[in-house]
């Protein structure tokens, strides 16, 4: 066990998964269009636009927002945007049953290294308790397989914080894939968000990993002060309310 701990009442707990869903939502209401199975086979600029060419059919915009995720550097690359490398870290979590709910009244976080977060043991708004991530680095980004050796380690190192992790109390595991960017000598970067003259109207995200959940409004609100800034307006965007999408940007 730990022999130390520092309480932050600041920290919280969502559901991650319907949070996402009425982001998604909220963008429809103020006017945004989805696409779906639209893979992006490549990008080319035209007469101050980019053509977009995917697996079905093609498209034109006059910003491009490249917030591809793992597939950030592949797009990027189409945009005329090269030298960055991006790793794929997967990381695996133990679902425990909502009996040991009540014994977790807060998130327990270990203390991070200069790589990732480390593994922690977290009460969701389900009443159930998640366990982990670890950290592996994968060539295939579209690895979602758990392995009993990841679910050990899980087990093994989070007992550490929390002693009420047991085989019998797993009721769900499942692993996710962040990006992130590395340098040539392989040290982590921060994410970035950025604009580049090679990329005329294009706001890049690169490698936006943990903690991007919690980001995601602030990264979404500074993309779109920098789409204005750049776009000849004299007012930036609010960034304390929802702002409604008109016309042609």
């Amino acid at each position: 066990m730990g022999e130390f701990a520092l309480y932050s009442l600041s920290r919280g707990i969502l559901d991650s998964f319907n949070y996402t869903i009425a982001l998604a939502e909220n963008t429809v209401q103020n006017g945004a269009n989805y696409f779906f199975d639209c893979e992006v086979t490549g990008i080319r600029w035209e007469q101050g636009r980019y053509r977009l060419f995917t697996k079905q059919g093609n498209f034109t915009a006059k910003w491009v927002v490249n917030s591809a995720g793992l597939g950030c550097r592949r797009i990027a690359e189409m945009l005329g945007i090269h030298g960055y490398t991006i790793k794929g870290s997967k990381g695996t979590h133990i679902i425990l049953d909502k009996r040991t709910g009540p014994l977790l009244p807060m998130p327990v976080y270990s203390v991070p290294s200069n790589t990732y977060m480390g593994i922690h043991v977290t009460p969701t708004v389900d009443r159930t308790v998640t366990v982990g991530p670890d950290a592996e680095y994968m060539e295939d980004f579209w690895d979602y397989g758990v392995h009993q050796k990841n679910m050990d380690y899980l087990a093994e190192s989070a007992s550490s914080l929390w002693p009420h992790i047991h085989r019998a109390d797993y009721i769900r595991n499942y692993a996710g894939t962040l990006s992130k960017w590395v340098d040539d000598q392989g040290v982590i970067h921060d994410f970035v968000i950025e604009t580049r003259s090679e990329a005329p109207q294009v706001i890049n995200l690169m490698g936006i990993e943990s903690p991007e959940l919690t980001a995601a409004l602030p990264i979404a609100r500074y993309a779109i002060n920098l789409l204005v800034s750049r776009n000849g307006r004299t007012k930036t965007m609010p960034l304390n309310r929802n702002v409604k999408a008109s016309g042609d940007l």
